[in-house]
């Protein structure tokens, strides 16, 4: 694997993480319900830990389906590894997911999710 670069090294632990079975478990809760529109976030709580670089994994479906995604707690960012979302429910990974982190603003649907995950993160 010499001739790969390190950020697609880490890229691959990371979906590699992702997909043990550790995973695959369903405990879905409900953290964000919107009263005007359809938009329900569930996490599966069984799925949440700790990896590297310090962040949170976790496995969330929503009004656009199935994703697996990542919490930076101290720097307030989510970031999407993969997702169903425009791919008739095939996972499809998030091309350099590292370099589209998204910052959280209080208040908002991310701060509710970003909450719920870091405070149930090992």
């Amino acid at each position: 694997m010499s001739g790969l670069p390190s950020s697609t090294l880490i890229g691959l632990g990371i979906l590699l993480i992702g997909l043990s079975p550790a995973a695959k478990a369903e405990q879905f809760v409900v953290v964000y319900k919107s009263a005007k529109v359809l938009d329900v976030v569930e996490i599966d709580v069984d799925s949440i830990r700790t990896g590297e670089h310090g962040l949170a994994y976790y496995t969330d479906k929503s009004s656009f389906g199935l994703s697996h995604g990542a919490a930076d707690c101290k720097g307030r960012k989510l970031y999407t590894l993969e997702s169903e979302f425009g791919s008739a429910g095939h996972m499809q990974p998030m091309p350099d997911w590292e370099k589209q982190g998204r910052a959280v603003k209080k208040g908002t649907k991310g701060d509710t999710v970003l909450a719920f995950v870091c405070a149930r993160a090992p």
